[in-house]
């Protein structure tokens, strides 16, 4: 026989003063472990995208090619300020990407992200070279229990739709891979630790363009459709007054070149119609990249403490031609 237990409801309201920062005059923000580990990040699982969590930041954007940004940083303004005006650091030590400063050099795996702190006005005179943000990525380090993570993320093309510009029937190739795992413990318990992780990107993607190529009648010479007159330049004076133009803008047979028509036949003919962007070129391009960090952690005393990192980044592309 089941029986009622006895209900009992208390409402508790407690309060406490929030402590001023005292210490400091700067404007921070956080970024912890549990927004970093899950809140949704863009396809590129960069946590430069998390950015946008802060007060007075610009939407990150991603900026320039892969062969000048491999690890796929995102470039943010802060307080009207340009994005080459921002100082990363990744456990103190700077991380700016000299040749383009709005980006960083190196973007460590999420997994490995302890917090990322952000400093966006009066920072403290050891910051330096920060006129947006100043921002501090501290990396996990290991403990005296061995744990670890292993993750992939696949982003394909089933479910996107197709865009109506690709003259393809098949919908446009997507495939995209990320995983990884990470293992962190100790070497000598209490005082000697490390960490490691290791993140690897494989993606191969549709990438396609119009191009512009001659047409029939222009291989053959015959330039009427293209709405411009051609002149012969074998005649007139050599600054080009007193020339004659071609009859019925042709260029005769006999006056092309070998080396022209063998050009002309390595050429596709077009697509589309039309003498302008009238040939549509589609190829698959591919994309690998390794992230490895290894960070070893020293802790001879309780007054002395002592960490070194590695981290190495690794890629590949290749991008398809239009011919």
């Amino acid at each position: 026989q089941l029986q009622l237990p006895t209900l009992a409801e208390a409402v508790t309201v407690a309060a406490s003063a929030v402590a001023l920062q005292t210490d400091r005059a700067e404007v921070r923000s956080e970024i912890d472990t549990k927004q970093v580990n899950n809140l949704p990040v863009s396809g590129v699982r960069n946590y430069t995208a998390l950015l946008a969590l802060v007060p007075g930041v610009s939407p990150p954007a991603p900026a320039h090619s892969l062969a000048a940004n491999p690890q796929e940083s995102l470039a943010a303004s802060v307080g009207g300020q340009s994005d080459e005006r921002n100082d990363t650091r990744i456990d103190g030590a700077g991380n700016t990407f000299v040749w383009l400063p709005r980006l960083v050099a190196y973007s460590p795996p999420l997994e490995t992200i302890e917090a990322v702190n952000v400093v966006t006005n009066s920072m403290d005179a050891e910051t330096g070279m920060a006129g947006g943000a100043a921002v501090n990525v501290l990396t996990k380090s290991g403990t005296n229990s061995f744990s670890g993570t292993g993750f992939e993320y696949n982003t394909n093309g089933a479910l996107k739709a197709r865009n109506v510009f690709y003259f393809d029937p098949n919908r446009p190739k997507f495939n995209m891979n990320q995983w990884g795992g990470t293992l962190g413990g100790p070497i000598a318990r209490n005082k000697l630790f490390f960490f490691a992780s290791h993140e690897q990107t494989n993606r191969e993607s549709n990438v396609s363009r119009f191009f512009t190529v001659p047409t029939a009648e222009a291989r053959r010479g015959d330039f009427s459709s293209y709405g411009t007159t051609i002149y012969d330049p074998l005649t007139g004076a050599p600054d080009g007054s007193g020339r004659v133009a071609f009859a019925n803008t042709v260029i005769p047979a006999d006056r092309i070149s070998r080396v022209a028509r063998q050009i002309i036949e390595w050429l596709p003919l077009p697509t589309t119609s039309g003498i302008s962007s009238n040939y549509f070129a589609s190829g698959v391009a591919d994309f690998d990249r390794h992230s490895t960090d290894v960070k070893v952690n020293w802790n001879p005393s309780g007054r002395f403490t002592m960490f070194g990192r590695a981290s190495i980044l690794k890629f590949s592309g290749w991008t398809p031609v239009p011919f």
